[in-house]
């Protein structure tokens, strides 16, 4: 089924009030789209719900597991501006994910700014335009 698909009746699982934040405040975004998630790794678990993926149309911005650490997808030259500059670290599970734990409103704040990165990119983002949103956040800090 299509992620569009299934969020019309989608009824989120219970996150962390720090991840739930983050969870609303993307899903409000235009365009995308939230519902629970199943891990395809567990075996004899795969229906098991193991937290919340935010897509528009068919990209997969990222995802929030019930441990509140958030996977968010990120094009190559994005994710290596975005480690290369100290801000995230690399998913030992896939080479397209930067990792964040959700915790508190600091963390809150940076993971939005995450999946505001991977809401962005595209293919009318230059690595000029990440950079200059990287340095913007950087002197915010």
């Amino acid at each position: 089924m299509n992620p569009v698909d299934q969020s019309r009746n989608a009824q989120w699982p219970k996150l962390s009030k720090a991840a739930q934040q983050v969870a609303e405040t993307v899903a409000s975004w235009d365009g995308v789209c939230a519902h629970d998630r199943t891990s395809p790794w567990r075996v004899g678990h795969e229906q098991d719900i193991d937290g919340i993926g935010l897509y528009v149309d068919q990209k997969e911005l990222g995802h929030i597991h019930l441990d509140s650490s958030a996977h968010v997808m990120l094009l190559s030259p994005v994710l290596n501006l975005v480690v290369d500059a100290g801000l995230a670290y690399r998913s030992e599970w896939a080479t397209d994910q930067v990792v964040i734990a959700i915790e508190d409103p600091t963390t809150v704040k940076y993971a939005t700014w995450l999946f505001e990165l991977s809401y962005r990119q595209g293919p009318k983002t230059s690595a000029r335009d990440i950079a200059a949103a990287i340095d913007l956040y950087l002197k915010g800090t």
